[in-house]
């Protein structure tokens, strides 16, 4: 799937729709693969990462990038908001853990836990740092 639009991905949502017509060609074309007896209706890969280069292409796998690139140079020390966001990172390349609204509010919390306004130099009021922590944290629900 990834392969046949590689730049902008098939759209949100689309492996779950699409991924039954490309399953159904792969066995018309192949009908004796020993894959028929692990056919099923699948609606989410067993990685994340192969679903946002699929969904979104390389543009989203580099937007992903760029937001990893983005919290490195932001943080200067190693801290558990951090160490939470690189395990689900690295969970995300054997799983579908983005698939569970406990695992994304504890990422968009450590965002929010990163405090990157501060270390930009932003100065924000602490109505305004609520109000950015909980735009952040809000993110998570739109996932």
């Amino acid at each position: 799937m990834a392969m046949d639009k590689p730049i902008f991905g098939h759209g949100p949502s689309s492996f779950g729709a699409d991924y039954m017509v490309y399953q159904s060609k792969f066995f018309k074309n192949y009908p004796d693969s020993q894959s028929t007896l692990l056919a099923d209706n699948v609606t989410h890969p067993f990685n994340d990462y192969i679903l946002l280069i699929t969904e979104y292409g390389v543009f989203g796998l580099m937007g992903l990038l760029i937001i990893m690139i983005f919290i490195k140079k932001c943080t200067k020390k190693i801290t558990a908001p951090l160490l939470c966001i690189l395990s689900i990172a690295r969970f995300s390349l054997l799983s579908y853990p983005t698939r569970y609204s406990t695992i994304l509010f504890l990422l968009a919390y450590s965002l929010a836990e990163l405090n990157t306004f501060d270390k930009l130099g932003i100065r924000l009021k602490p109505i305004g740092q609520l109000g950015a922590n909980a735009f952040i944290q809000s993110l998570s629900f739109c996932f």
